[in-house]
């Protein structure tokens, strides 16, 4: 199942692991794409070679971070939400739904 059960895990590394596998694809693409945006400002500030443009790049990045902070805590609000019988059977929709698209690429 994907994921359900580590939700009550203490272990900080094993809950974020199961939320981010339960997460809604429209919101990993977001953490996706702000991620892949950081990457390219950090490569633009090593080409840079003033204070001012590394500052604007600076605050361009604490935005993409904001991005991917506030939706990862919209997914664990959400997912605090449900309840265990809740949970249980958005995660086996999610794998169903997976393996279906598994199915339709190979």
């Amino acid at each position: 199942m994907g994921g359900c059960w580590y939700l009550t895990s203490n272990e900080q590394s094993v809950r974020n692991a199961a939320e981010y596998t339960l997460t809604p694809d429209s919101d990993k693409k977001i953490i996706n794409d702000a991620a892949f945006e950081i990457n390219n400002l950090n490569k633009q500030i090593k080409e840079v070679d003033n204070k001012e443009d590394v500052d604007i790049l600076e605050a361009q990045i604490s935005n993409k971070e904001n991005i991917i902070i506030n939706t990862k805590k919209k997914v664990s609000e959400e997912l605090n939400m449900m309840n265990p019988d809740e949970l249980k059977a958005y995660a086996t929709n999610k794998d169903e739904i997976i393996k279906e698209m598994g199915n339709t690429l190979g």
